[in-house]
């Protein structure tokens, strides 16, 4: 039996107006395709030839392609769209401005084989591999990560996702590799009309809360990042679009699970705890200014009615 059937992947991809960039992630995609179980294309209200784009793929790819138009919502609500469509057996998102290495599949597959395959394989719920950026360039630090974590073998350590992450020692963008199940029956992102984005790592803090185990960080290059100008991540240095105090009620959500996921170490819990303070205060003033300007209204309106008698 090929080996390669054992599992495969599910991959999501958020986008909005990327028709000039999709196909190169496309191609990335195709030259590995029996890897992969579906793509799933989420479509966050483009008003360019995507959806045609995606239709040309389907013609001539040899694994399943799905496509859902929705308007405008948001990153996090495009995942959440994505997620009902997975079958695969682990699933990660790709940006569309995101391209895989030629070899990458390859190098996720037998890493993760390998890890399920030993004896740590009970204590790891996630798997996280480096990035680059264009130049080839490894985007991701990870210093404090050799010296503090469990080393499985020279290229994978393992430590709980809390300590490598949040306390930074392991650092930058990774492609972050999920079992499918059973977390897609439990899992969302919280949404809100009113806000637009939920911190992209709260999967992470859910799951480290969920299952209670570690993260095997492999430590080799099989994504490229190619920031752009107009995305998430540009806009949100640029403006603070995905800081606290504009997605108060999503910050404080996420925030519940990291509370839990680090109520056994004095330190990280106070960290925590500081943070969800300081968002919990400006939610209080932005909810004091929204009923001020609420009573207002209403004040504004009675005295109206009783000028004009």
């Amino acid at each position: 039996m090929n080996k390669k059937k054992n599992f495969k992947f599910s991959i999501i991809t958020p986008t909005y107006n990327r028709e000039k960039l999709l196909e190169r992630l496309w191609l990335s995609l195709k030259l590995q395709g029996e890897y992969i179980s579906e793509w799933i294309v989420i479509d966050d209200g483009s008003n360019d030839q995507t959806a045609a784009l995606v239709e040309s793929f389907k013609k001539e790819s040899g694994f399943k392609i799905v496509y859902e138009y929705n308007k405008n919502r948001g990153m996090t609500y495009a995942i959440n769209a994505g997620l009902k469509y997975v079958r695969g057996q682990y699933f990660f998102k790709l940006d569309s401005d995101d391209y895989l290495l030629e070899n990458s599949l390859e190098i996720i597959y037998t890493s993760i084989h390998k890890i399920i395959n030993s004896t740590i394989n009970k204590k790891i719920y996630a798997f996280s591999f480096l990035t680059s950026n264009p130049k080839g360039q490894i985007i991701n630090k990870y210093k404090k990560l050799l010296s503090m974590g469990n080393i499985f073998d020279e290229k994978i350590i393992t430590l709980d996702y809390f300590s490598a992450r949040y306390l930074n020692f392991i650092t930058g963008d990774l492609l972050d590799i999920f079992n499918s199940y059973p977390l897609i029956n439990h899992f969302r992102y919280p949404v809100f009309n009113d806000e637009s984005h939920v911190p992209s790592s709260f999967i992470s803090y859910f799951n480290a809360d969920y299952y209670e185990g570690e993260v095997a960080y492999v430590l080799k290059n099989v994504l490229v990042k190619d920031y752009q100008c107009d995305g998430i991540s540009s806009q949100r240095k640029k403006y603070g679009s995905n800081v606290p105090n504009k997605n108060l009620k999503g910050y404080l959500v996420s925030f519940l699970w990291l509370i839990n996921i680090s109520s056994k170490k004095i330190k990280p819990f106070f960290l925590v705890y500081k943070n969800i303070l300081k968002i919990f205060i400006i939610f209080n003033f932005t909810s004091l200014a929204k009923f001020i300007g609420l009573l207002y209204f209403h004040l504004e309106k009675i005295l109206k009615k009783l000028l004009l008698k």
